[in-house]
């Protein structure tokens, strides 16, 4: 994101950015009380489970597949 920020207003932008990101997730912890109480806990845990398998495939895809930035210091 920091290379989408402009230098001129980078903190601001950044900040700005960021909050966009949690956003979403904000708006889904919110609502899970009423799917939890819709669906059961162990149902909703399992789902919550699912959900996450994709990112854990596309992550490893990633490191398989991109060899690693070395940042000189």
């Amino acid at each position: 994101m920091s290379s989408l920020a402009s230098t001129e207003f980078a903190a601001s932008q950044y900040a700005l950015m960021t909050s966009l990101c949690a956003l979403p997730g904000s708006f889904l912890a919110g609502a899970s009380g009423f799917v939890i109480e819709r669906t059961g806990l162990e149902d909703f845990f399992i789902g919550t489970s699912l959900i996450g398998i994709p990112v854990a495939l596309l992550a490893w895809f990633v490191w398989r597949n991109h060899p690693p930035v070395v940042v000189p210091h």
